[in-house]
């Protein structure tokens, strides 16, 4: 004798199983929906929004660092080696020298670009200028302003921009540079790097020289002696220089000497 079905009971067992899995949809759709908002807010900042973060953070850096006096060594050398890079994209771009000893540069998507003085004594004028010319790279290929929006997406800053009305400017002192250090710290990706590397050896190409320059400085950053701890930060953000180097060797096509 075969039993029918309750229609009672079917409701009651699929209203008991909504009850009990309520808790759990509720908490993935949380999760789904936090992420989805992070990922929209950080579509959704714009370009002027973007450069005017950047401008704000760039300034509490700047302020929070040793900046080379215009009349230094370092500065009027940076400034010889860049005196034709003007813009990129439209953007034009503001070089300025750390007095740090420790070994790194960064681009933001505003156009600023920073160079460390301990970077600056370890390499040779060639080598520097495809340093110089790799920070471009990101700008140019849009690297800096990917890295940009999505440290943008998972920080905090993004509520303290919310929370003042969407208005950079007022922002508490030091919001903006915190924010700017975590950019800067954040690694780039070997498709990224690969791209930088390509246009800061054209950057060499153009201005008359080899692109062996690219090669020992890639070199340098990868067996950088005594020097190593002041480079940690350089290779966290700029991976596998050795492995670079190789594939610059190759686009050379042959093995040139790294020379000063």
């Amino acid at each position: 004798m075969k039993m029918k079905k309750s229609k009672t009971g079917i409701v009651v067992g699929l209203l008991f199983f909504m009850v009990m899995a309520g808790p759990l949809w509720a908490l993935d759709m949380g999760k789904l929906t936090s992420a989805g908002q992070k990922g929209l807010a950080a579509a959704m900042l714009s370009d002027a929004e973007m450069v005017a973060m950047a401008a704000q953070g760039i300034a509490e850096m700047d302020a929070q660092n040793q900046i080379a006096a215009a009349d230094s060594p370092h500065t009027r050398r940076l400034a010889a080696l860049t005196s034709v890079f003007k813009e990129v994209n439209g953007r034009p771009l503001h070089f300025k020298v750390y007095e740090k000893e420790e070994i790194n540069a960064f681009a933001m998507p505003d156009g600023s670009i920073r160079i460390y003085s301990g970077l600056m004594e370890m390499m040779n004028d060639g080598e520097l200028l495809f340093i110089v010319g790799h920070e471009i790279g990101h700008v140019a290929r849009g690297h800096a302003k990917k890295r940009f929006q999505v440290v943008y997406g998972t920080s905090s800053l993004r509520d303290v921009v919310g929370g003042v009305g969407g208005r950079i400017g007022s922002l508490a002192g030091g919001v903006a540079a915190d924010f700017l250090e975590k950019v800067v710290n954040a690694q780039f990706s070997q498709a990224n790097e690969r791209e930088a590397d390509d246009f800061g050896f054209q950057v060499l190409r153009e201005q008359g020289m080899s692109g062996a320059e690219a090669v020992s400085a890639l070199e340098k950053l990868d067996s950088p002696g005594d020097k190593a701890g002041f480079l940690e930060n350089m290779l966290a953000t700029h991976p596998e220089p050795g492995a670079r180097a190789l594939r610059l060797r190759e686009k050379l096509g042959f093995i040139p000497a790294a020379g000063n």
